[in-house]
């Protein structure tokens, strides 16, 4: 959107820091390292940061001053580090990101998150609300009382300050995937708001919305769809139970004769944790699980302790050892996937390692 509004924009992630089509450096740069190297680079006209927790935790956000901000969700995921022990916590370290803007500045908040409503019930920041549903009681709320809102209405993406602005149906954003993919109809709303309270033109918005797609070039990884000869492939880097639940949740939307889920996980997650991810894979009914080794990341675990786990918890929801494909790495557990798939299928491919070569091999196929 910034760029079809004729401005650099700036971005630090989790994956790397970038300003327009050019990239500085791949790795977690979603710490105040990443802001600041952004932030002094001249060629930077906009920035968006990525604020993570680990970062805020350990260093700060690294900015004092913010246009807007944006909590997208919170979820249990890294419980017990740095003294986070539950989702309660969690919440409270991501609104750390209102710091960083004063009464009169957008705080863009997830209606649909109920973690995230009841802590702000206390705030006095300008908040916008977001939600799939227009109406969602606290965006009805938040109207009545003359607060600013984005929302769904008849599957058009609406924009509320004072009036309704339609921007654009859901049907013409790609990475929507024709609204299966209802996380990112969350995501566009955040983009919306935060465009809105940078003063971007209701035309770029639009037209960065239409022309965005979550390709391997833009956005590695992370919602990729392929066309791979008479099935389709959905790449993505969901590593805990809400990320995995969007993702299961939309490839169930998608017409398929069979699906497959390809997953593992890291060892540092505890046991529910790794249950609860496992509950989020089952909600796409799969035909077929993939359970790979992540052996970079075992983190005090044994080998194949995770993926013995991750079979148990699966067949304790109702799952066969038929149904479960082992694989030591999920390279080669796409590899796996791939040959079980056939003509209808739709797989989920969860490319927590090996992204690249994974990228790679389902583009050749």
């Amino acid at each position: 959107v910034i760029k079809m509004a004729g401005q650099r924009c700036g971005i630090t992630s989790t994956d790397y820091i970038r300003i327009g089509d050019q990239i500085l450096d791949h790795g977690d740069y979603s710490g105040p390292g990443g802001a600041r190297t952004l932030l002094r680079h001249p060629d930077t006209e906009v920035a968006i940061l990525e604020v993570a927790r680990g970062g805020i935790l350990r260093r700060g956000l690294g900015v004092n001053q913010a246009h807007c901000a944006a909590i997208t969700n919170v979820a249990a995921d890294h419980l017990g580090d740095y003294g986070i022990d539950d989702v309660t916590d969690m919440v409270a370290t991501k609104f750390v990101v209102r710091q960083a803007l004063d009464r009169h500045q957008d705080l863009i908040l997830n209606a649909d998150d109920k973690g995230v409503v009841e802590f702000a019930k206390n705030l006095d920041n300008t908040l916008v609300w977001f939600s799939w549903d227009v109406e969602n009681p606290v965006i009805q709320k938040h109207l009545q009382n003359g607060g600013k809102a984005v929302y769904i209405r008849h599957d058009m993406l609406c924009y509320h300050d004072g009036r309704e602005v339609p921007v654009v149906p859901v049907i013409d954003m790609p990475i929507c995937m024709g609204g299966f993919a209802r996380h990112n109809i969350h995501n566009a709303m955040v983009v919306v708001a935060m465009m809105y309270s940078m003063k971007v033109e209701l035309a770029a918005i639009q037209k960065g919305l239409r022309t965005f797609e979550s390709s391997t070039q833009n956005n590695p990884g992370r919602g990729n769809l392929f066309a791979v000869k008479d099935f389709h492939v959905l790449v993505d880097f969901a590593h805990n139970e809400h990320g995995l639940a969007a993702m299961a949740n939309t490839i169930k939307s998608m017409p398929a004769k069979r699906r497959l889920v390809l997953m593992g996980q890291a060892g540092d997650r505890n046991n529910n944790l790794i249950k609860g991810f496992v509950n989020s894979a089952l909600l796409a009914e799969p035909d077929c699980l993939v359970v790979c080794e992540m052996k970079d990341y075992l983190r005090g675990r044994e080998l194949g302790e995770i993926s013995q786990l991750i079979s148990r918890y699966a067949m304790n929801n109702g799952m066969t050892s038929k149904q479960i494909i082992l694989a030591p790495s999920p390279l080669e557990g796409t590899r796996k996937a791939l040959e079980w798939a056939q003509e209808g299928d739709v797989l989920l491919i969860l490319c927590l390692t090996d992204r690249n070569q994974v990228l790679e091999l389902i583009g050749n196929c």
